[in-house]
C-alpha cells in the first residue's frame, strides 16, 4: 500500500479469534499492516479459536496469560448487558443514584495475576475487541509508545466496565459515526479522543467469495432467506422466528436459515418449535463463506437491535442481494452510501409486510455498489499516519 512505510514497527492486536464481525474487520487491518512491513503479534483470549486458520500468514498468535483465578470469568463473559441491566443503568444514572460497577476492581485484581513478562515491547497496541473487556485494561499496561481502542457497538454502555483504562489510550476508534455519537454522548470527557474510523473491508473479496457455490441445496419454487450472525440476543433473531410464523400464517411457502453460534441458541430452538416453524427455520450454525450463501438465497434479513457497523449488510451488498434489516444508526449509514436496504421499525408486523414485499419482486438484485469511503479505504493510512505520528513525539 502506497503512502506508509511501518517496517520494522511492532504492533499488537488484544482480541480473540472466535467472533465474526470483529475478527473480520481485524483480520483485514492486520494483512494490509503487514504488507506495510509491520511485525504483528496477536494477543488472543482464546488461541485455539474457530478463526485459528484464518489467521494472515507472519502474524505470530500468542495466548493472554493470567495466573489468577479469574481468568476464565474474565475471558468468557458477555460484553453486552442484558436489556433489563441497561435500561436499570440508565435510570439510575439518571436519576444520580449509585450504579457502581464491579468490573473496574475486577480487573485491577485480575492484573496483578497477568503475566506481563511474557510479552516483548511493543511500538503500538490495539485493543481490537474493546467492548470495555478485560483486553482494554491488558492494553493499559502493556509497553508502548501508541495505543488504540476499538468501540464496535453502538450500545456504548459495556465500555464502562473499562472506562479507568480508557485514559491510557490515545486514539478510541468508533467503527461508525453512530457509534461516535453514542460514545461521544455517554463518555463526554473522552470524546475529544472518539474518532470514526470505518473498518477496512475487502468488497473485491467479497465480490469473488459471493460466486462460490452454495452448501445448502436450494428447494425447487421455495424462496429462501437468509440471517447471519452471532445468536445473541443484540442480533435480534427472535424476531425472525415471529416474522416466519406469520409469513407462514399467510401461506407463504419458503425455508429461512439463520446462520451463526451463540448464547441463544438453545431459547431460539425453543421458539421455533413453541411457533410452529420448525419446518420452515433452520439454524445452520457456522458458516464459512456467507457471501456464497447470500447469493444464493433471495432475501438477507438483519433484524438486529443494535449494531456497531454491519459487515453484513456489506457483504449482501457485494452478494448483489436485497436485504430487510432494522432502521437503526449504522444500517442508515450503509444506506446513504448506496446499498438500498429495506429499513424498517424493529416491529414483527413491519418485518413481516417488508420480507412478503420484497419477495414479491421475482428475481430481484441490487446494484453491488458503494460509496468506498464506507469500506474504509483510507483507514489502514489513517491508522498508519496516527501512529507514526505518535512515535515521533
Amino acid at each position: 500500500m502506497a503512502g506508509c512505510s511501518l517496517e520494522g514497527i511492532r504492533i499488537a492486536f488484544i482480541s480473540d479469534l472466535k467472533l465474526g464481525g470483529v475478527f473480520t474487520a481485524m483480520r483485514r487491518y492486520m494483512a494490509v499492516l503487514i504488507e506495510m512491513g509491520a511485525g504483528v503479534t496477536l494477543i488472543s483470549m482464546n488461541a485455539d479459536g474457530v478463526n485459528r486458520d484464518n489467521v494472515p500468514v507472519g502474524v505470530k498468535v500468542v495466548p493472554i496469560s493470567f495466573n489468577t483465578e479469574y481468568r476464565a470469568y474474565l475471558t468468557e463473559c458477555d460484553c453486552h448487558a442484558s436489556p433489563y441491566r441497561r435500561l436499570a443503568y440508565k435510570f439510575l444514572k439518571r436519576f444520580g443514584l449509585p450504579c457502581r460497577n464491579s468490573y473496574p476492581d475486577l480487573y485491577e485484581y485480575a492484573l496483578k495475576g497477568f503475566d506481563l513478562d511474557f510479552y516483548e515491547p511493543f511500538d503500538a497496541v490495539f485493543d481490537f475487541l474493546g467492548y470495555g473487556n478485560i483486553t482494554t485494561a491488558i492494553g493499559a499496561v502493556l509497553s508502548a509508545k501508541y495505543r488504540a481502542t476499538w468501540v464496535h457497538d453502538e450500545d456504548v454502555l459495556c465500555f464502562s466496565k473499562a472506562i479507568t483504562y480508557a485514559h491510557y489510550y490515545d486514539d478510541i476508534f468508533c467503527v461508525s459515526k453512530t457509534v461516535q455519537e453514542a460514545y461521544a454522548l455517554e463518555y463526554g470527557s473522552l470524546s475529544e479522543k472518539a474518532i470514526v474510523l470505518y473498518n477496512q473491508l475487502d468488497f473485491e473479496d467479497m465480490r469473488l467469495r459471493s460466486e462460490k457455490p452454495t452448501v445448502f441445496p436450494r428447494r425447487q419454487g421455495v424462496s429462501r432467506l437468509l440471517s447471519v450472525g452471532r445468536l445473541a440476543e443484540q442480533k435480534g433473531f427472535d424476531f425472525a422466528v415471529r416474522v416466519a410464523s406469520l409469513l407462514k400464517g399467510k401461506g407463504l411457502v419458503f425455508e429461512w436459515l439463520i446462520a451463526g453460534d451463540g448464547p441463544l441458541r438453545g431459547e431460539l430452538e425453543k421458539l421455533i418449535e413453541a411457533k410452529g416453524v420448525s419446518d420452515c427455520v433452520q439454524l445452520v450454525g457456522r458458516i464459512d463463506n456467507a457471501c456464497a450463501e447470500m447469493s444464493a438465497a433471495d432475501l438477507i434479513v438483519q433484524p438486529s437491535r443494535h449494531e456497531g457497523f454491519g459487515i453484513t449488510a456489506i457483504e449482501a451488498v457485494a452478494a448483489r442481494t436485497p436485504v430487510v434489516a432494522s432502521d437503526i444508526g449504522p444500517f442508515r449509514e450503509i444506506n446513504a452510501a448506496g446499498a438500498n436496504m429495506h429499513l424498517v421499525p424493529l416491529v414483527d408486523s413491519a418485518l413481516a409486510s417488508a420480507v412478503e414485499e420484497e419477495l414479491s419482486l421475482t428475481g430481484n438484485r441490487v446494484s453491488g455498489f458503494l460509496n468506498a469511503a464506507i469500506i474504509g479505504i483510507d483507514s489502514v493510512e489513517v491508522l498508519a499516519t496516527r501512529l507514526l505520528a505518535a512515535l515521533k513525539r
